[in-house]
C-alpha cells in the first residue's frame, strides 16, 4: 500500500449501520418490547436515531418519562427476544462484503467493536462474516470500557500489538467518531448508516465515505 493511509495495519470496524444494516430487526424487537412493558408506543420517527448507545440508551430515548422499573422491563424484553431473531431481516450493506474480502486479501487485519451486546454481536459475526477473518468481536461484555471511551481503544492496540496511528476506526456515529478521535485511530464516517454525515464532521471525523469500496481506494492509493 501507498499513500496518506500507508501505514494502516488494522481497520476495526462499527457492526450497526456500518457492516449491516440493522434497523428492521432491531425495531421489531423494540415494538414488542414497548408494547409488553406497557410503554407508549414508538414515536413517529426513523428508528435509526435511536440506535448506537446500546440497548439501554434505546429506551432511554425511546421513553424518557418512563420510570426506571419499566425501562428495565423493556430492556429485558428485547434481550430476551432480540438474539434469537437479530438475522431475519439484517444484511450486510451493498459492498460491503466485497470491501471486505479485499481487505482480508490484502492483509489488513479486521476486527469489529461496537457498543452492542457481545453475545448478540459474535453471534450476527459468525452467521455473517464467519467466512471472513475477523480477529476480534468486541461488545459490552460488561467489563471492557465502551466506545468512545479511550480506554478501550487502548485495549484494542494492546490486544492487537499495534500503535494508534496503525488503526483506522469506520463508523456510522457519534461514538464512533470521537472514539477514534480519543484513540488516536483515523475516523472514517460513513453516509449510509443511522447519523446524517454532518453529524459525523461535528463528532470529528477524518474522512467520509459513500460507498464500501471507497475503503479500498483509501488504503490502496
Amino acid at each position: 500500500m501507498s499513500g496518506k493511509y500507508s501505514n494502516i495495519k488494522v481497520v476495526s470496524f462499527d457492526m450497526d449501520g456500518t457492516i449491516l444494516n440493522t434497523e428492521a430487526d432491531l425495531e421489531a424487537a423494540a415494538r414488542r418490547a414497548l408494547k409488553l412493558a406497557g410503554l407508549p408506543p414508538m414515536p413517529p420517527v426513523r428508528f435509526a436515531n435511536y440506535i448506537g448507545n446500546g440497548v439501554k440508551g434505546i429506551y432511554r430515548e425511546l421513553c424518557p418519562d418512563a420510570t426506571q422499573e419499566k425501562l428495565e422491563e423493556a430492556v429485558r424484553y428485547q434481550l430476551e427476544w432480540y438474539p434469537e431473531h437479530c438475522t431475519e431481516q439484517t444484511c450486510f450493506y451493498p459492498g460491503m462484503w466485497e470491501t471486505l474480502q479485499w481487505m482480508a486479501a490484502k492483509g489488513i487485519r479486521l476486527v469489529i467493536v461496537t457498543n452492542k451486546v457481545e453475545t448478540t454481536a459474535k453471534k450476527l459475526a459468525n452467521h455473517f462474516c464467519s467466512d471472513l477473518p475477523f480477529e476480534e468481536v468486541w461488545g459490552n461484555d460488561h467489563d471492557r470500557p465502551l466506545k468512545p471511551d479511550p480506554i478501550a481503544g487502548k485495549l484494542l492496540c494492546e490486544t492487537l500489538g499495534v500503535t494508534p496511528d496503525q488503526v483506522m476506526h469506520v463508523g456510522d456515529g457519534e461514538t464512533d467518531m470521537q472514539f477514534a478521535k480519543n484513540a488516536g485511530f483515523v475516523g472514517v464516517g460513513v453516509s449510509w448508516g443511522y447519523r446524517s454525515t454532518d453529524v459525523l464532521w461535528e463528532s470529528g471525523a477524518d474522512v467520509m465515505i459513500d460507498e464500501p469500496w471507497q475503503l479500498c481506494e483509501l488504503l490502496d492509493r
